[in-house]
C-alpha cells in the first residue's frame, strides 16, 4: 500500500509516484494520508485532519511569496509564531 499525499498548489495538476510514495493534485482530502501545499498554504492546510506542510523557497518577508498572492493563507500565516 501506497502512502498518498494531496498536493495543493497553484499551477498544472501534477502526480510525483515514487514506488511507496504518491504526492498528487488529483487525490480527494478523504483518500490521502497527508497534505502538503506547495509555493503558498492552501485554507484546507488549518483544517486537514492529518499531518500537512507547507513548503516555498520564497522567504515569507518576499513580497511576491504566495501568502501574499493566494486568498485564505493570511489566518495560516499570523497563525505561525515569528
Amino acid at each position: 500500500m501506497s502512502f498518498r499525499i494531496l498536493v495543493r498548489r497553484p499551477w498544472a495538476p501534477k502526480t510525483f509516484d515514487f514506488g511507496d510514495v504518491i504526492l498528487s493534485t488529483d487525490f480527494s482530502e478523504h483518500e490521502v494520508d497527508a497534505l502538503l501545499c506547495e509555493w503558498a498554504p492552501h485554507p484546507d492546510i488549518l483544517t486537514f485532519d492529518g499531518p500537512a506542510a507547507w513548503y516555498t523557497c520564497e522567504p515569507r518577508s518576499h513580497p511576491q511569496m504566495g501568502v501574499q498572492a493566494t486568498p485564505g493563507a493570511r489566518p495560516y500565516l499570523e497563525s505561525l509564531p515569528a
